[in-house]
């Protein structure tokens, strides 16, 4: 057992720390302290004349397009003593200190917040020493009683600090911008330039302003304004605001109680869930208020998340933690079982989560994780978790607070996952044969884990040796001479994702990997032809896996080979109950397969499409129209990846979508774990996120080699680097989660939400202010029903039997009336022949659609037929036609013409604006503006980001409640 100060009751170990009997040192508060501060975005300020003005962003809604986003700004109240400030972010010092120029220019403002004691407050005789960047305003207890390089009078957040000299910014030729040299010491004829660029402060502190207690010195940190002809963005741009040193000093060291050095006692303290314990910080601040609560909040059938940190001078044998259930006011109850207690491990790039604490940990983190029932009742529910292992138990409360808001089950979430997972790994890391009965058990945990996310893309591979492993699910084996296809691990490997993870939108089939047959060479194409004569696989022989090679695609004998291949995984997909459209080839990326190697998968699987990773900059050029995407060689794309954060003009493609990797911002911090979904979906108007590795751990080979399976055998570009690998950790029995991944899932909870808002109030107030096709209707799903002649249902989702084009031109008369194009949009069918049927109540179009269309397959080929027939009021309208289908699945030709009379043109109106559709607005700007914002800024990002998760999670419970009012 463990004493928590001999002598001192709990109470004020959770209030106010302990100290021992010597004097407090001269130092006060100093960059040992743990700072609480809050930073607030804004575009630079530029100076011209003596005037200045913000550079000029673009704003836009819900998509952001600019370089700077507006982050909100804190409460008013954040100087005083008494302000709650447990949801900032806090860290030693300096804050965003040295010379600058480690990030993009953009800090309007720094708010930090540091605790010290005062015993006497008359004889503390306290100096105040700041070395900062911009300008500065110091006070104690919310009285303001020094300020540097700013001006007179009122001061506002936005007010901009002193000019700096052009100096500070440029060469000797006045011209030339200085150039960041990140932590490395600039060379010496220019060190005085960067160091032009610290400014200092000293001042003592008035007696009259200090109280007897706890104390607090708040800073507030304006910028300075960039001269004109000066880059404000781009390399070599620097905040001009930045705290880079700070120390309180006292004359009399026993009139005060300093806050530099942790207490040599047991403390017990709260932290934000995005606080890497042992790395950002190392002990908790004995001066801040009772930690005897932990605030928690989810929606219904969602998850919250917290953590209670116990540090101590020695370890702690026996230490444990136990939850109670929660209870409301009412009575209602969150059971125990809905409560887990974990704990979490040392570490920065991968933090685990495991059942039992670690036996040597000086530093404990005690992590919580509620599952909120989806019956659970909207309001606050109290508990508390008990610690054991001290010398007398500690409790310490929860409150938890259910937003009246439901969260959809995660097969059902709306934004796109694709976690990759990696068999070889897990077989390498538990020393397993590769897909035994021990592998498929160690895999269970990650499939879950997989299932927790909602994850949409799974592959697997026919290739070995590629950018994901060597651990193809397709295998071969020599019958007669002769190659045929083996799926059996295929088929257990679905089997398994299906049971623990359910239907997916993509089953990625990896029939070209990098290093293969391809034309282009590096980004997004090339002149560069590189061919090869053979794909790397596995043979069956004898039970053995044996690396061998067969012919490349369109040689003698592959075409009966991989038509094999294709229908044995189309059959396997129809038995499993899946969707027939998901599957898909993959993965293209930079480079991408020549030209043969589409036209021979077209020709064997026509309609099947690929998966492709890019850089993005030929996204824009891709397509026949905005519902399909094409590469130059005639590649067509189901679901496209973008390596970076690149904004392209033709993302959001029914059917289709577009994921960011981001790799260039997402590493393994929590903050941009957690900033990922909402900003690549929100903030830069992508569907998802892409290639997160789950538990692509590091391994050691049989012949003693350490190796990671991504990117290793086959280098996909510079793509995949720096992505994360392993945001599952390896347990006793298989993956367990890391703080990363529970940021991950948090933040698609709040992705979901924020998503749930903007199309809740296009229920609530729909906007019509573009030419509406008939077949637009149609094609866009907009479908009300699927039947069949006998008029019996489709069960469920229909399944894809054929997707056809609708080419349609104007006549003679009609030139210049209506447009002539391609519209392509995948129609779902099961087998049989079906009636579709337009439910015009729900489109307020008062058109019924109806269509008809034969049952041909793909796998067999051959000709079908079908009609369309328009009906306005009743009435039949110049739009009805009939045309004959040719093709094989998905593609096909219908001939015909299309008139005039198929159109609508709705008037246009403005956007609704009322309070509700203001708050959503506002919420949504200001939590995708802090997620993004403060992914520049540290790993537990820059404002009090779990404040705005409470707001989105209020308000998406009022628009959904106005939806349902409305009887939408």
């Amino acid at each position: 057992m463990i004493r928590i100060a001999a002598g001192v009751a709990l109470t004020a170990v959770l209030s106010a720390g302990v100290f021992g009997a010597q004097d407090s040192p001269k130092t006060v508060l100093s960059d040992q302290t743990i700072w609480r501060h809050y930073v607030v975005f804004r575009p630079p300020v530029v100076s011209s004349d003596g005037e200045c003005s913000e550079l000029v962003v673009p704003r836009n809604p819900w998509v952001k397009r600019g370089e700077w986003l507006s982050s909100p700004m804190p409460d008013n109240a954040w100087k005083a003593a008494d302000f709650d400030d447990s949801g900032w972010p806090r860290k030693p010092g300096p804050l965003f200190g040295g010379y600058g120029g480690y990030r993009p220019a953009g800090i309007a403002l720094l708010c930090v917040r540091g605790r010290f004691a005062v015993t006497e407050a008359s004889r503390a005789e306290l100096k105040l020493s700041v070395k900062y960047r911009g300008g500065l305003v110091a006070y104690i207890n919310g009285k303001e009683f020094a300020r540097g390089h700013m001006p007179k009078g009122q001061i506002t957040p936005l007010t901009v600090g002193a000019e700096y000299r052009r100096e500070a910014f440029v060469k000797a030729d006045g011209r030339t911008p200085l150039q960041s040299y990140g932590r490395r010491n600039p060379p010496a004829d220019l060190v005085k330039r960067y160091e032009s660029r610290i400014r200092k402060l000293t001042v003592r502190i008035p007696a009259n302003l200090l109280r007897k207690g706890v104390n607090v010195l708040a800073l507030e940190l304006h910028r300075s304004p960039v001269p004109e002809g000066v880059p404000a963005i781009g390399r070599g741009s620097w905040d001009t605001t930045g705290l880079v040193g700070v120390e309180l000093t006292s004359a009399n060291p026993n009139s005060v109680r300093a806050n530099t050095k942790a207490p040599a006692c047991v403390q017990i303290w709260s932290a934000g869930v995005m606080l890497r314990i042992g790395k950002d910080v190392h002990r908790g601040d004995p001066f801040e208020p009772s930690i005897s609560k932990v605030r928690l909040h989810a929606p219904r059938n969602g998850v919250a998340c917290g953590q209670v940190v116990v540090s101590s001078p020695e370890p702690i044998p026996g230490l444990s933690a136990r939850a109670a259930e929660l209870k409301n006011d009412s009575g209602d109850a969150i059971r125990p079982g809905a409560i887990r207690i974990r704990y979490a491990g040392a570490g920065s790039s991968s933090i685990p989560l495991f059942d039992k604490p670690e036996p040597d940990a000086t530093i404990q983190p005690i992590w919580i994780t509620i599952s909120v029932p989806s019956t659970a009742t909207a309001g606050i529910y109290r508990g508390q978790i008990t610690i054991g292992g001290l010398a007398t138990p500690a409790t310490v409360s929860v409150e938890l607070t259910v937003s009246d808001w439901k969260l959809p089950a995660p097969k059902d979430w709306r934004t796109v996952v694709n976690l990759l997972q990696s068999p070889e790994s897990v077989a390498g890391y538990y020393k397993v044969p590769l897909w035994s009965d021990e592998h498929f058990k160690f895999m269970v945990p990650s499939m879950e884990l997989m299932g927790q996310m909602g994850n949409d893309v799974i592959g697997i591979s026919a290739v070995a040796r590629s950018v994901f492993g060597d651990d193809p699910m397709i295998l071969f084996r020599k019958e007669d001479g002769r190659y045929v296809p083996d799926l059996k691990v295929a088929e257990r490997y679905l089997k398994m994702y299906d049971k623990y993870v359910g239907q997916p939108k993509f089953l990625s089939v990896n029939v070209w990997s990098y290093g293969m047959y391809y034309k282009g060479w590096g980004r997004d194409g090339g002149k560069t032809v590189k061919r090869s004569d053979a794909i790397p696989v596995i043979e069956l022989r004898d039970g053995k896996r044996i690396p061998a090679e067969l012919s490349i695609y369109g040689r003698p004998g592959t075409e009966e080979l991989w038509r094999g291949v294709m229908r044995s995984l189309d059959a396997m997909v129809r038995k499993l109950g899946w969707r027939e459209d998901c599957l898909m080839l993959g993965t293209s990326g930079d480079t991408w397969p020549s030209k043969e190697t589409i036209a021979f998968f077209r020709k064997i699987a026509p309609g099947v499409q690929w998966r492709v990773l890019t850089h993005g900059g030929g996204a824009p050029k891709w397509g026949l129209s905005d519902y399909e995407r094409t590469q130059a060689n005639g590649m067509t794309v189901g679901y496209l990846e973008i390596a970076r954060r690149i904004r392209s003009g033709r993302i959001h493609v029914p059917g289709h979508p577009a994921t960011c990797n981001a790799r260039d911002l997402v590493k393994s911090d929590p903050f941009a774990l957690r900033s990922l979904p909402i900003s690549n979906t929100i903030s830069s108007g992508f569907d998802g996120f892409c290639w997160k590795g789950l538990d692509y751990w590091d391994y050691i080979t049989p012949e003693g080699k350490r190796r990671n399976a991504l990117n290793t055998y086959v280098r996909f570009g510079n793509m995949v680097g720096g992505t994360p690998r392993k945001l599952a950790a390896p347990g006793p029995k298989g993956a367990v989660p890391t703080v990363q991944l529970e940021m991950l899932r948090l933040g698609v909870q709040e992705c979901e939400a924020a998503l749930s808002i903007r199309e809740n109030l296009t229920l609530l107030y729909p906007r019509a202010d573009e030419k509406l096709d008939v077949m637009h209707l149609c094609l866009e799903g907009a479908l009300s029903g699927v039947k069949r002649r006998d008029g019996s249902t489709v069960p469920s989702i229909p399944r894809r039997d054929l997707q056809f084009r609708l080419l349609y031109s104007a006549g003679a008369a009609d030139k210049g009336k209506v447009p002539s194009g391609v519209l392509s949009k995948s129609l779902f069918f099961s087998g049989g022949k079906h009636k579709l049927e337009f439910d015009s109540s729900k489109s307020g179009t008062g058109l019924d659609v109806r269509i008809e269309i034969g049952d041909d397959r793909w796998s067999k080929g051959g000709v079908g037929s079908f009609s369309i027939q328009f009906k306005r009021d009743g009435k039949a309208c110049r739009g009805t036609f009939t045309g004959v289908f040719e093709g094989v699945r998905t593609q096909g030709k219908i001939s015909g013409s299309f008139t005039p009379g198929g159109f609508i043109r709705p008037s246009k109106k403005p956007p609704v604006v009322n309070d509700l559709t203001r708050r959503c607005d506002a919420v949504i700007n200001d939590l995708a503006a802090a997620l993004l914002t403060g992914s520049r800024v540290s790993p537990q990002g820059g404002t009090d980001v779990e404040r705005l998760v409470m707001r989105l999670y209020t308000v998406a419970g009022e628009v959904t409640r106005a939806v349902k009012d409305a009887g939408k």
